[in-house]
């Protein structure tokens, strides 16, 4: 199964440790159903079913994800700006706006530098350090590139917080099941801001119950705001010793991951996921 995804081989090798039946849909084994007696659990690519398609939606969109939750936990200030060109029957129309009036409109509402992103794309695509004026036009530009494949209709204005850490915490059922850091000390930046895109970034597993204790405490106001069981938070310890969410992910590939754990840690997270959503 040469195009299966790193997260739904190793959620099958867990559901069969734990002696659960597996079926698999498609001959690629990323369209999977795990069960136990009348239970099911259906997996698809990147998809769980963990969340409400209200909630994947939540997150999939960061402004919607910052209108929800800037208010409970620390974000970095953000909003986002519509392309002038975008229409929701799919027709391509001219708006009031431009990108030169939009970049306008961006530098009076943000101090540089600042970071410009689509606002529900993912892997670091297209995301930008804006040092000055012109990149924060030329970042509009390729957002909102029509012939692009990563185009995106809404493009996310961000204050730009200095990092000293940053996590990946993993949540299950509200409580942290996965923390790894983000380790660029020895990496090489290559254009992309994402840290685990870069050359020679490595996924280290944090066991620092400290640490969890602290991000759990900061985490925790969420999940009063939405129902949120299973997700991928990036969250960073600022230069100014402050803790930030950047993002919220729920649909989680786990490659990163793997390439610098091997498959043992995940398949032991899958079958902590398991034992409690299907044996109780």
């Amino acid at each position: 199964m040469i195009h299966q995804t790193t997260n739904t081989r190793c959620l099958i090798k867990a559901a069969r440790n734990l002696g659960l039946r597996v079926e698999i849909f498609d001959k690629n084994g990323n369209f999977v159903m795990v069960r136990e007696g009348e239970k099911k659990l259906f997996f698809a690519n990147y998809a769980t079913p963990f969340n409400s398609a209200s909630v994947e939606k939540i997150c999939k969109d960061k402004e919607f994800t910052h209108l929800l939750l800037e208010s409970v936990v620390r974000m970095p200030r953000a909003k986002g700006f519509f392309d002038p060109l975008y229409n929701e029957g799919g027709e391509i129309k001219n708006g009031r706006d431009t990108l030169a009036s939009l970049t306008q409109k961006i530098m009076e509402s943000f101090t540089l530098p600042l970071i410009l992103k689509p606002n529900s794309r993912a892997r670091g695509l297209n995301v930008a350090l804006c040092i000055e004026s012109r990149h924060v036009y030329d970042a509009l530009e390729r957002i909102f590139d029509h012939r692009s494949e990563y185009y995106d209709y809404v493009a996310l204005a961000e204050e730009y917080v200095k990092i000293d850490k940053e996590y990946r915490v993993v949540v299950y059922d509200k409580k942290i099941a996965l923390l790894y850091e983000k380790d660029i000390s020895g990496a090489e930046f290559n254009g992309n801001l994402s840290p685990l895109h870069w050359d020679g970034a490595k996924a280290v597993i944090i066991e620092d119950e400290n640490l969890k204790k602290k991000l759990a405490e900061f985490i925790s106001p969420i999940f009063d705001q939405f129902e949120l069981n299973f997700a991928g938070l990036d969250i960073i310890i600022g230069k100014d010793s402050k803790i930030y969410l950047l993002e919220v992910n729920t649909q989680i590939g786990f490659a990163n991951f793997v390439k610098d754990n091997g498959e043992k840690p995940l398949i032991e997270f899958y079958e902590k996921i398991f034992k409690p959503t299907l044996y109780e």
